[in-house]
């Protein structure tokens, strides 16, 4: 349940990254490049973090690669003009989002009883469906206030997934105090 801010700015990059592209001058040809690289760095998101999550610990994987995606919308987003920039942020945020999306359930699971896992993933992606459908419109709205500026729908993308990393950090502590342990 403490992933809800996360998601919240989720999909907002991916609602609003090839309308972004052609907005700083890019074709619209190619703007629609960026969704592939975007769903590219997805696909080795959600792979590649979930082996190392057996070694590493799931939710210390999953802290992390939140923080990462909402700092990577932040910090390259906000300031990107150009299309060699605007694809290495997707590739960054659709690996680190693609992270997170493949390690939430089995965190889920990990601190269920097996029993209760279906239950319990069921009632996760319920609680966080709600935020994920309104983060477009958030996000639109604030396009539509900052009067075309992508400023302040990034930053509100990036700020909620960055709080979520942290309430998902909380939520590790509190299973184990050890801030090293695999967990």
């Amino acid at each position: 349940m403490m992933v809800s801010p996360w998601k919240c700015g989720l999909f907002i990059p991916f609602f609003y990254l090839a309308e972004f592209a052609h907005a700083i001058g890019i074709s619209t040809h190619l703007s629609f490049y960026v969704l592939a690289v975007l769903n590219g760095g997805g696909v080795l998101g959600r792979i590649a973090p979930a082996y190392l999550s057996d070694a590493l610990g799931r939710f210390n994987l999953l802290a992390p690669s939140a923080f990462l995606a909402g700092l990577s919308c932040v910090s390259i987003w906000l300031f990107t003009h150009e299309i060699i920039a605007l694809m290495f942020f997707a590739a960054v945020y659709g690996f680190f989002s693609g992270a997170f999306i493949s390690l939430i359930t089995p965190c889920v699971a990990q601190i269920s009883e097996m029993n209760e896992i279906g239950t319990r993933i069921g009632t996760l992606y319920t609680v966080i469906s709600f935020p994920s459908l309104l983060g477009g419109p958030i996000g639109g709205f604030l396009l539509t206030r900052g009067r075309g500026s992508y400023v302040p729908m990034a930053t509100f993308a990036g700020s909620a997934i960055i709080i979520g990393s942290f309430l998902i950090l909380w939520s590790k502590l509190r299973i184990n105090t050890n801030f090293l342990a695999r967990v």
